[in-house]
Formats: C-alpha cells, structure tokens, sequence
C-alpha cells in the first residue's frame, strides 16, 4: 500500500514466485524506506520464465513475492575496506550495498566495484554508478570491464577497459 514501505535489510532479496511455486531472486534497489512501491532492475531475457512475465506486466497488474532472504549482515564500518565484484545482472546486490554505505554519513567503508559485462550497452545502472561515484569520489572507486568495447550504453570513459575478470584483473584493481 501507499503507507508502507519494503523496509529490506541491506544485502537481502525477495522471491518472485507463481502459482506453480516457481520462484526467481530479485534484489530490489529502491532505498528500502521508500513507501508505497519498490524497484527492481529486471532484465528480458528471450524465453525468461520471469522476465518475459515481468515486462508483459501493465498497471495494476499483480506479482506474488517472498523474503525477504538475507546473505549478508552488513554492519557499517565493520571493514576498512570492501572489494565487490559483479557480472551482468548480479550488479543488483552490490549496488544495494554501495547505496546502503554512501546514504551514512557515519560509515567510512570504501568501496571498490569491477563491474563485468558482455558490452557497453549490457551495463546495468550504469548511470547510477557514474553519479554516485562522482558524489562520494574519496569512498567509491568503479571499474568496468567489458568482454567487448562499443560505442553506448551507460558506461563510458577511462574507467572501461576490456577484458575477462582474472586473478590479475582483480589483484590489480582491487
């Protein structure tokens, strides 16, 4: 309803579930006190049991969800330090924990993100990235790495650069 809000612990996620009690995790990356809707980053996959449903969805259409599910106990300023790698649309729960330690002014934590994907245009929040890096330079630092380079998409400049995750890759940024 309009009055309440999701309310998730930083790093959890819900359950899509159907009548057949299929079930598919999605982390929601709207900030968890918002009321009256949250927001899932939902990408369409040909023949995506879930999210073929989800972008059919109009207006007042209804999905059933469970959870919340919780991986994670995020304390703020529990580490000095946190490397977070991510591929494709697993950046959801990293971008709830960077958004989770940058909305407190208290928590000192920085934040270094190797964000892989397939191309340019197949970055995830991409712009959001961008802008709360460029607000909170001094705690977060992203770094794209691309299977392919192209022209798009929300990830661009000098914090791209191809190639595979690797021992090396993440030794050298992380």
């Amino acid at each position: 309803s309009s009055e309440h809000s999701l309310g998730l612990p930083c790093a959890s996620h819900i359950l899509a579930v159907d009548n057949a009690m299929v079930a598919r995790a999605y982390t929601p990356v709207s900030d968890p006190h918002t009321k009256g809707h949250f927001d899932l980053v939902v990408k369409r996959y040909p023949n995506g049991y879930f999210s073929e449903r989800f972008h059919r969805m109009e207006p007042g259409d209804v999905m059933d969800f469970r959870g919340p599910v919780t991986t994670l106990q995020y304390e703020p300023n529990a580490a000095r330090s946190l490397g977070l790698i991510a591929g494709g649309t697993g950046i959801t729960p990293m971008y709830q924990i960077i958004r989770t330690v940058l909305a407190d002014p208290e928590d000192r934590t920085q934040l270094r993100l190797l964000y892989a994907s397939k191309s340019r245009g197949d970055v995830l929040l991409g712009e959001e990235l961008e802008a709360l890096a460029a607000r909170h330079p001094e705690q977060l630092q992203v770094r794209y790495l691309l299977e392919r380079d192209g022209a798009g998409g929300a990830a661009a400049g000098p914090a791209a650069t191809t190639g595979r995750v690797s021992a090396e890759t993440i030794r050298g940024f992380l």
